[in-house]
């Protein structure tokens, strides 16, 4: 097939008026997508302040069609059902001569994917970056909600977890499905930022202790400096239900070496990545960490929780691994990584070499790859 693949984008989650940053990894599988293939978005938001039922903003912009429609939200779950539907109908309306649907998380865009696949008799995939499998939420789902699931995974030509962990955690819930990788886009560029004269920790993400545990990185980070380590910092970056309790277990005589950045572009975290020493992540779960493919990209080393998805492609010359809730591990790699930075830091080529799979070149072909195939 030499003619471009016109590809429909139906995302849970993406890039909006309220969050320029909400399913930014699904505005960059976009990208990729686009660079061979004809690519329109339909992305269906909330908007209470609307004076009317729906409002449709349409942009082109970076070889991306996109159709945002908002719709004014009710206090009834089943009116915003239906709101919801015919939102994508106005959406999808607009969107012509499309060959194939690529629908980004269960479940609700996946359901109105197969729906339009059947009425248009074209294939659709389904990329999935969910938690809910390992955290129990899926099981916990009605009974309805599992079975459609399971009922959509089966129709998809390919589900298209971005990690081996993710798709393991689908399996273990009984999702049966013709798998296929395609992990996150990580940007992959030369970067020459100084570093910070202090030796700075970064964190950068959600503040939700059930999964994130950014608490246990602010304690660590305590007890390093009471053991007489010095000149270090800890930035932390982004926001959640638990910053301020976060913020109030900061002992007052660590408060000028704890930063808080709340929520910031993208363009700042990578700036502070790159003036970073090193990067922590004590998660519970995750299913890819696209900040720890960053920080390789960077050339930043890691020391990450054996949390699932970094364990698949982080440079292991250039990171240590904890165990999971595991304090002194924690603190230990914190003072090993300190006094042994150069030891870390040399291997910027492996760190590179590790992400090089997830550039927006590679990612490209390899859905590319699965588009023709599924036609």
């Amino acid at each position: 097939m030499n003619k471009k693949i016109h590809t429909l984008f139906l995302p849970k989650w993406y890039p909006n008026k309220f969050n320029n940053l909400l399913g930014i990894f699904t505005y960059k599988h976009a990208l990729s997508a686009s660079q061979s293939n004809k690519v329109s978005v339909v992305y269906v938001c909330k908007d209470s302040s609307l004076d009317k039922t729906f409002n449709i903003s349409n942009n082109y912009s970076n070889g991306i069609n996109e159709v945002i429609v908002y719709f004014k939200p009710s206090k009834f779950k089943l009116i915003n059902g239906v709101k919801k539907i015919r939102a994508y109908k106005k959406g999808i309306n607009l969107i012509h001569n499309f060959n194939i649907i690529h629908a980004h998380v269960f479940l609700f865009p996946v359901l109105i994917a197969y729906l339009v696949s059947v009425y248009k008799k074209i294939p659709f995939v389904v990329s999935e970056h969910w938690t809910g499998y390992r955290k129990g939420s899926f099981s916990k789902m009605s009974v309805i909600k599992k079975a459609l699931t399971i009922f959509l995974a089966k129709k998809a030509r390919y589900v298209l977890p971005v990690s081996t962990f993710l798709k393991n955690d689908m399996k273990n819930c009984g999702i049966v499905a013709n798998y296929r990788l395609l992990g996150n886009v990580v940007e992959i560029k030369n970067f020459y930022s100084k570093k910070n004269a202090e030796f700075t920790f970064l964190y950068a993400g959600d503040i939700v202790e059930e999964n994130k545990n950014v608490s246990g990185i602010v304690n660590a980070f305590s007890k390093v400096v009471n053991k007489g380590i010095q000149n270090v910092r800890l930035d932390i970056i982004g926001d959640g239900n638990d910053l301020e309790f976060v913020q109030s277990i900061v002992p007052k005589c660590l408060s000028d070496k704890v930063n808080f950045y709340g929520n910031q572009s993208h363009e700042f975290t990578m700036q502070k990545l790159q003036n970073s020493h090193v990067l922590l992540l004590n998660s519970r779960f995750e299913t890819f960490s696209i900040i720890c493919a960053e920080a390789m990209a960077c050339g930043v080393p890691v020391i990450t929780s054996k949390c699932g998805g970094p364990e698949s492609f982080i440079s292991k010359k250039a990171s240590i691994f904890i165990d999971i809730d595991c304090a002194e591990e924690l603190v230990n790699a914190m003072v090993e990584i300190k006094d042994d930075y150069n030891n870390y830091a040399l291997h910027i080529n492996d760190m590179k070499e590790s992400v090089k799979q997830f550039s927006m070149k590679e990612i490209g072909q390899v859905i590319k790859e699965i588009y023709l195939k599924s036609i």
